[in-house]
Formats: structure tokens, C-alpha cells, sequence
């Protein structure tokens, strides 16, 4: 018998860092990467939500981008951290803060 691929698992709310490895999640704990991501992740869901789609159009970014963001697969710039800010209707500091 053939082995089936496994699916992927979406991501639920509050789990920004599902499928990432847990020494990968060490590496970040408290850094400002981490903060970014979790911040955007969380503040992306607030009612009435928007999708990783939905805020990259707002932002003028790639969806890829922000995934990479919200999984702190990808540092940013400041540039980027106003653009999503703006986007999700913040001020770019309130993602940065832990």
C-alpha cells in the first residue's frame, strides 16, 4: 500500500507558529521578529478580520511576504512595518511592542 502525503494543517486563531519548529520558536522567543509576527497575527484577526491576502492588498505587499512575516520566517523594514500598521489601522510602534 502506497503511503498517502499528509495534509497540512491550516492554521487556527492564535497559532501563528504552528508548523514552525520548536527550535526555531527558541531562537526567536522575545525577539523583536517574534513580536512583529505574533502582533500582526493577532491584530490581522481582529473582527472583523482580514485574510493574509487581504492585508498584503491593503499594504501593497505580496501575500508571501506577509506570511513570512507573521511565521518570522522573514525580517523586515521599517518600511514594510508602516505599510502593514497602516494597513491594519495602528500605529507602527503597537507592533513592535511585546
Amino acid at each position: 500500500m502506497a503511503n498517502k502525503p499528509k495534509k497540512k494543517a491550516l492554521r487556527g486563531v492564535g497559532q501563528p507558529w504552528k508548523g514552525i519548529s520548536p527550535a526555531d520558536r527558541k531562537r526567536f522567543d522575545g525577539s523583536v521578529v517574534l513580536v512583529l509576527a505574533e502582533n500582526i497575527h493577532r491584530l490581522r484577526l481582529v473582527p472583523p478580520g482580514l485574510t493574509q491576502e487581504q492585508l498584503a492588498a491593503e499594504a501593497g505587499l505580496g501575500r508571501n511576504t506577509i506570511i513570512e512575516i507573521e511565521k518570522a520566517m522573514r525580517a523586515t523594514n521599517i518600511v514594510v512595518v508602516e505599510q502593514v500598521a497602516a494597513a491594519l489601522g495602528v500605529k507602527p510602534y503597537e507592533l513592535l511592542k511585546p
